[in-house]
């Protein structure tokens, strides 16, 4: 009776040895499942957060421009410089205009070598200023001015010279200029212009 007492009670306790074994067997069976999931999905979520926002060498390589090849580099150069050239052969074809570079060197503010008459030239207009005080007020009008010669007019309120227009040529010799009378009735208006004048 007493051994039989003593194998149950050693049973009893193997087979408390032996579950507690399987429990704890469990236990770390489930501990390392679960690793290996967690160690997957953080795979998976790394993965799919690449795709999503590519990396650094992926964004030099999306940041750079298409290569060109020596083709299309030939044509966009070719192009530019074609469209220049048209421009450029448009503006030599066109007629020099009143403001070519002789009518725009009269330009300016002249002085007479022969009484010290004042000869102001702008775009549209004319003055003349007179040092002697026998002139009672400057002359001035209206001017057209083409490549080598030019047309005034005086104010309308110019009794001497009136609203009859006035042509003139004009050279440069030694940087002065050189006005001539080509057509113009009014006596004042042509002893006044016709002369020699240098640049103040």
């Amino acid at each position: 009776m007493a051994g039989n007492r003593k194998q149950a009670t050693s049973r009893s306790k193997g087979g408390k040895k032996k579950g507690g074994l399987s429990l704890w067997l469990r236990l770390l069976i489930f501990v390392v499942i679960l690793a290996i999931l967690a160690i997957g999905i953080s795979y998976l979520v790394i993965r799919s957060g690449r795709k999503q926002s590519p990396g650094l060498n992926e964004i030099k390589v999306n940041k750079e421009l298409p290569l060109k090849t020596p083709e299309k580099v030939a044509k966009k150069e070719a192009k530019p410089q074609g469209v220049k050239e048209s421009v450029t052969t448009e503006k030599q074809k066109k007629p020099a205009t009143k403001e070519s570079p002789a009518s725009a060197s009269i330009i300016g503010t002249w002085v007479s070598t022969e009484n010290g008459s004042m000869l102001t030239v702008k775009k549209n207009t004319y003055s003349i200023d007179f040092p002697s005080v026998e002139y009672r007020k400057p002359m001035q009008g209206a001017i057209s001015i083409s490549t080598n010669a030019f047309t005034v007019i005086n104010e309308s309120d110019d009794k001497e010279c009136g609203i009859e227009p006035g042509t003139y040529s004009f050279k440069f010799v030694d940087d002065n200029l050189i006005i001539s009378r080509k057509k113009d009735l009014c006596k004042k208006r042509t002893s006044s212009l016709e002369a020699s004048w240098f640049r103040l």
